[in-house]
């Protein structure tokens, strides 16, 4: 990817060789991890943590696949599975 100075950005990942081309595209691997506390005052939300990995695949530069995993879980309840898929088309 390539900064723009003049819009203070990033531009989008352009694959070496597109799916067209007989290649793979281009793929991101991210993991988060993140908590908070929902208690506040008289409102005992417990705590809340959960863990997050995403892979973005780039088949063509105008289209991108994003896919999570959530593991949520809430401290006294039982945790919960989250699977995404989402597409975008650029244009």
């Amino acid at each position: 990817m390539d900064y723009r100075t003049d819009r203070g950005t990033f531009t989008r990942p352009y694959p070496k060789r597109n799916i067209r081309q007989g290649g793979g595209g281009a793929m991101e691997l991210g993991f988060r991890y993140s908590r908070i506390d929902l208690s506040d005052g008289p409102v005992d939300g417990g705590v809340l943590a959960d863990w997050t990995v995403g892979l973005n695949w780039y088949p063509t530069y105008h289209i991108k696949l994003m896919f999570n995993g959530i593991l949520a879980n809430l401290k006294g309840s039982n945790p919960v599975g989250i699977l995404q898929m989402r597409l975008q088309v650029a244009f």
